[in-house]
Parts: structure tokens; C-alpha cells; sequence
């Protein structure tokens, strides 16, 4: 039990001076999952230290996060380093510090930022993954000011596996924390070009990473919206060329996943069948019902009936509405 009261400012400072040594022992131990779960219980701890007494809490969230991130020191070990970036979450998702006031006045963020370019890949791998849970503590604005720009920077990181999780941590954010006028603007829209010029245009982009950003792709197109924007449509259309003409068969099947994604971006006017489906679902969609591969026939059934639903609110084009509803009843 914490102390009371009453007797706060004598024991206080022992109790956090065994707690700062329990945290060192912790960080010479070998299991990372035994070390993250400590960085938790930490966390949740230091939460109740700071509420009371007021006297001591300054000196306390100082101690607290020059510990916490002593875990960063290039001395560490890299297992050790690589949980450092787990600190900032949780200090963010159990509100350690009690406001996010105290959480910038101590410079968590300028660290979390600092972890994000560090020179260790597997480091900034780890804090890009964690990134999402400080956004959602300081909210849209602190996010877009000051998050954002690291994640730009983490998709262009010169190692594919951050890379990767870059693009994992731009969908989370888009969908928990961005508000809607920044997700549609065209720093966004610029940002998710880049992304895919960088997919397409390398030749030495490996397949693993053009998947993952096939896969989610759907996501990022709903978010970010903008239908009409001329550039970012033909750049979906070399990305989905582009895949088609390398992939296999988790091409095809997330091919077929990103149907429903499209269809509702696209259903406006004749965007739709002029802009999306004719050039990047059509061929597609006619060579797969010749094909035999369950697995894609199996997403294409789930997912073409939105671009049948879309395609009643088109106009014009009444042979492209009719080839959707035959390829749609072939797959019944």
C-alpha cells in the first residue's frame, strides 16, 4: 500500500529510491516481456506517488523521467533501449505524470521525437509502433504539429521493417487521432503520394513491403478522401498496375479487398467507373473469375457488391454497370 498522508514526505522518498532500484535490477534481466511489463506496473505507480504530496512532485517527475529514460542510453543494451520507447507510451496511456502539461514541460515529447531518429533502426521501429498511444494522450493538434512530421520521416526510413510499421502507424493515426480537415488536407495528400512513388518507383522494394502497403491502402483512400484530386488518382492506378503486373496471389486477394475501400471514395458522379473501376478493377476482375484460387474468388464475392451498390448511383456508362452486375452474379 502507498503511504498515507500523514507520513508521505518521510517514507515517499524511500519507498520511489526502492522503486528506482527494483527498475534497475529489471533492466539487466533478459526477458523484454518481463521488462515492458515492469515498465508498466512503473508507470502506474509513479501515477500515484505524484498525486500526492504536492511538495515532492516536481522533484519526483524529474527523477521519474531522467530514469525512464536513462533506459535510452547508448550504455544500454539493445533490448533495453528498444523498451525505453515503451516508457513514453505507457506514461502517456497511464497518465504518470497526471497532465499533459507536465508531459511537455518535462520534454517526454522532444525524447519520444528524438527516439523516433535514433540511430538503432529496431529503436525507431518500436517508438514508430508506440507513437499512436502518446498522439491519442495529447490530442489532434499536438499530433499534427509535432507527430506527423516523424512519421513522414519513418516512411522514408532507409530500413523496410520501419518503413513498414510507419505505414501501420499513419492508418492508426488517420483513424484515432487525426481530426477530419487534416486528414483530407493536401499535406496528407502529398504525404500518401510520396508513399506510393517511393512503393512503385524503387526496384529494389521488396514484395514484403509493397503488400503491406496493398494492404492497407483501402484504409488510407477512405480517410483521406479527396476524390477529385487528379494526381493522387493517377498515382492509384500506377500503385494497382504496378502490383498487378508483379504479384501473386496475396496481390490478388488484397487486390480484391481494396474494392470496397475504392467504392466508397470513388461513388461520386462517374469517378467511380470512369477513374476506378475500368482501369484498376475491370481487367482484374474478368481475369479472376477465370481463376481458380478460392481464396480470391472468396474476397472478391465479399467485397465486389459494393461496386454494385456504387454503380446505381453513377451515371452514364450502362455496359460498365452491366459487365459489374455480371461479373457480381458470376460470383454468387
Amino acid at each position: 500500500m502507498l503511504p498515507s498522508n500523514s507520513f508521505a514526505q518521510i517514507l515517499l522518498p524511500a519507498f520511489y529510491k526502492d522503486l528506482k532500484q527494483a527498475t534497475l535490477v529489471m533492466t539487466r534481466q533478459w526477458s523484454k516481456a518481463i521488462l515492458q511489463k515492469w515498465i508498466i506496473v512503473y508507470c502506474v505507480l509513479v501515477q500515484k506517488l505524484l498525486s500526492d504530496p504536492e511538495q515532492l512532485k516536481e522533484k519526483l517527475t524529474k527523477e521519474f523521467v531522467d530514469g525512464a529514460f536513462a533506459m535510452s542510453e547508448l550504455s544500454q543494451p539493445i533490448s533495453v533501449r528498444v523498451s525505453s520507447t515503451t516508457f513514453a507510451a505507457q506514461m502517456a496511456k497511464q497518465n504518470s505524470l497526471l497532465s499533459t502539461e507536465a508531459f511537455l514541460s518535462h520534454k517526454v515529447l522532444s525524447k519520444v521525437r528524438q527516439l523516433c531518429q535514433d540511430f538503432n533502426w529496431e529503436v525507431r521501429k518500436e517508438m514508430c509502433q508506440n507513437l499512436v498511444h502518446v498522439s491519442e494522450y495529447l490530442g489532434p493538434h499536438q499530433a499534427q504539429t509535432e507527430i506527423f512530421s516523424e512519421i513522414e520521416e519513418l516512411l522514408d526510413d532507409e530500413e523496410v521493417e520501419v518503413k513498414t510499421q510507419a505505414i501501420k502507424s499513419l492508418v492508426k493515426h488517420l483513424q484515432l487521432v487525426f481530426d477530419e480537415s487534416f486528414k483530407t488536407s493536401e499535406r496528407m495528400v502529398a504525404t500518401v503520394i510520396r508513399l506510393l512513388q517511393s512503393v512503385t518507383d524503387d526496384e529494389g522494394c521488396p514484395m514484403t513491403h509493397k503488400l503491406h502497403t496493398l494492404k492497407r491502402l483501402s484504409k488510407i483512400a477512405q480517410a483521406i478522401k479527396n476524390p477529385d484530386h487528379e494526381k493522387l488518382r493517377t498515382m492509384y492506378r500506377k500503385f494497382f498496375n504496378n502490383m498487378r503486373k508483379e504479384g501473386n496471389e496475396d496481390t490478388r486477394s488484397y487486390l480484391a479487398l481494396s474494392i470496397e475501400g475504392f467504392a466508397h471514395v470513388y461513388n461520386k458522379d462517374n469517378l467511380l467507373l470512369a477513374e476506378i473501376y475500368n482501369p484498376l478493377f475491370g481487367d482484374f476482375i474478368r481475369e479472376e473469375l477465370k481463376n481458380s484460387d478460392p481464396d480470391v474468388l472468396k474476397h472478391l464475392g465479399r467485397h465486389i457488391h459494393h461496386l454494385v451498390l456504387a454503380s446505381f448511383t453513377n451515371r452514364g456508362d450502362t455496359d460498365t454497370k452491366l459487365q459489374i452486375m455480371q461479373n457480381y452474379l458470376k460470383l454468387m
